[in-house]
């Protein structure tokens, strides 16, 4: 979101919007809805906040610190709020009556707001103890049984459902996983609480690029990540993850064909998957894992 103050925008809050879209944006009096009777508000979420890896990454570390401040106030949620969000925030230990829901095409009066590097870009590749603090919170407050089901030493998260970044021969990558022992997780299929049972038990994490890779926040110390990074999408977003989960980190970018020059980085791969590369690499790391 951005903040505006004495009728201009605050300078470092704007995020990823530049240029002539940034430009374009100015106060609307006639359609602002005032929230000045609220006081203090928090604002802990960047302009993807529905997306998962934001929301884990940077979103719910700045709700955390917010309560770890001391400091009384509310909270800006996004409206409408997704379960998977409430049932996050309730993790972290937001009271959801202290929430004011907004919605993005709308403008709103503040009279107070304190907002966090973590949701204005400035720290996106920083490595947060706060944020490592943050999960282990959620850890303590989930609220399900574990049960075998949830229980498997190597998992592999799926992205056959998946619109963005489509593998085209993936159906081959898990056939070889399944014959390795690899259980195929879809974490959409799961509750909040399963999914971070799962991570937690988990020695052996393989995943292509994607929001489903947030999860490792959830998992203990020294688990082994195997990344898969896709050439048009080089991102070091979990490898930072990995960093302060003090989790153990490896990944291998491939090819994908795709023309590195195009600013859509949610293209399908063109490419193959080499997967013999790929059944080597599983051999070299599983030597590392944790009996």
């Amino acid at each position: 979101m951005v903040f505006f103050k004495d009728g201009g925008i605050i300078p470092n809050c704007n995020h990823y919007i530049t240029g002539e879209l940034l430009d374009s944006l100015k106060v609307r009096p006639e359609e602002v809805i005032s929230y000045e009777d609220q006081g203090l508000v928090f604002s802990c979420s960047d302009h993807w906040e529905n997306n998962y890896f934001h929301w884990i990454a940077h979103a719910l570390p700045a709700f955390y610190a917010a309560l770890q401040s001391g400091i009384q106030g509310k909270f800006l949620v996004p409206s409408p709020l997704l379960p998977w969000q409430q049932r996050t925030l309730e993790l972290v230990g937001v009271d959801l009556e202290r929430c004011c829901p907004i919605k993005k095409d709308q403008q709103y009066a503040l009279s107070n707001v304190d907002y966090y590097e973590l949701g204005t870009g400035e720290a996106d590749f920083a490595i947060s103890s706060l944020s490592a603090k943050a999960y282990q919170q959620m850890i303590c407050n989930i609220n399900a049984s574990v049960s075998p089901a949830l229980c498997h030493d190597k998992i592999y998260i799926s992205r056959a459902n998946k619109e963005h970044r489509h593998l085209n021969n993936e159906t081959e990558l898990i056939t070889l996983l399944e014959e390795r022992g690899y259980f195929i997780l879809d974490p959409e299929q799961y509750s909040i609480d399963e999914q971070i049972i799962i991570f937690q038990h988990a020695k052996m994490v393989v995943a292509l690029l994607g929001a489903g890779l947030s999860n490792i926040a959830f998992c203990k110390e020294g688990t082994i990540i195997y990344e898969l990074i896709p050439s048009h999408h080089d991102n070091q977003c979990f490898l930072v993850m990995s960093l302060q989960g003090k989790l153990r980190y490896w990944a291998d970018k491939f090819d994908t064909g795709v023309d590195h020059n195009r600013p859509d980085h949610l293209s399908a791969w063109i490419n193959t998957l080499d997967i013999e590369f790929v059944e080597t690499r599983l051999g070299e790391l599983e030597q590392f894992i944790e009996l």
